[in-house]
């Protein structure tokens, strides 16, 4: 369906559903990349080869690289429509946020309910930062965002619709972490475990909420995605796919809550098709 023929939100639905293929390679390059860095910067610092604030900011970075194949697979988007391969969704997630000292199934629960929820302070995670007073205070709100999750998390197992078995497996995928991470400082590496897994963790849950959260729904307090979130538009231009990859597509932000099945490297695709549609909408368009 070219941009022609498209005239409604419903138009846009239908050809965003047919960016969604089979197996997507971006998604896995992208995780094996991120675990490898992560191997490799964790024993240069720990080694010396390079100093430990080094190994922390590398590893930041990476690891807020990590949240977009960890969120592709809550909304099981890496398999696509190759059944065969729904299975790599939780290898992926699981693996992604074991790194960030997280739970992938607690992480599911919490996303789906900001969904389905948007801006309501009870079952959204991001709007106790994205509507602080001010930037500021969402900037100091942000590295409280790790503890907040877990808070979170536990405060809305109620919703879930088997919450036992929620929190049992909750409790098991946050078990493994914080059991390697209590071996290793009674091992003697305390000082390696806080610069390049505790501080990146919080750092990195403070860019995610910043970058994913603040930046493109800090906008009014209501329901309606295309009053609640926005698009960030990059320009055709080297630096502009720069700040797109970097970003992860994020800066179409309003397209994935549209449009949660489309993968993430679709979803300017889907924006640049339908943006006469969006904007007769209503959306909400900015120049990055």
């Amino acid at each position: 369906m070219s941009a022609g023929d498209i005239a409604t939100l419903r138009d846009l639905k239908i050809s965003a559903l047919s960016e969604r293929g089979g197996l997507c390679w971006p998604t896995l390059i992208l995780a094996n990349v991120i675990f490898a860095a992560l191997v490799v910067q964790t024993w240069l610092a720990a080694t010396g080869v390079i100093p430990l604030w080094a190994g922390t900011l590398l590893n930041t970075f990476w690891m807020i690289q990590g949240y977009a194949p960890g969120h592709e697979a809550v909304h099981r988007n890496i398999h696509g429509r190759d059944e065969r391969f729904r299975w790599i969704n939780g290898v992926i997630g699981r693996s992604v946020f074991f790194c960030a000292l997280h739970s992938f199934t607690m992480h599911e629960h919490v996303h789906r309910m900001h969904h389905a929820h948007l801006n309501d302070p009870e079952k959204d995670i991001d709007e106790a930062v994205i509507h602080a007073p001010g930037f500021w205070s969402a900037f100091l709100r942000s590295f409280l965002f790790y503890p907040h999750t877990k808070y979170h998390g536990l405060r809305i197992a109620k919703y879930h619709p088997r919450p036992k078995a929620f929190l049992a497996a909750v409790a098991a995928e946050l078990a493994v972490p914080y059991a390697i991470l209590i071996a290793l400082v009674v091992m003697g590496y305390g000082k390696e475990v806080l610069f390049l897994w505790i501080l990146p963790t919080i750092l990195t849950f403070s860019g995610v909420v910043m970058f994913v959260g603040w930046l493109p729904h800090h906008l009014e307090k209501t329901d309606n995605p295309l009053r609640a979130t926005r698009v960030i538009e990059a320009p055709q231009t080297v630096k502009g796919r720069l700040a797109t990859w970097l970003y992860n597509y994020h800066n179409y932000h309003l397209v994935h809550h549209l449009f949660p099945a489309v993968p993430w490297t679709r979803l300017e695709r889907v924006y640049r098709r339908g943006k006469h549609v969006l904007e007769k909408e209503g959306a909400l368009i900015s120049p990055l």
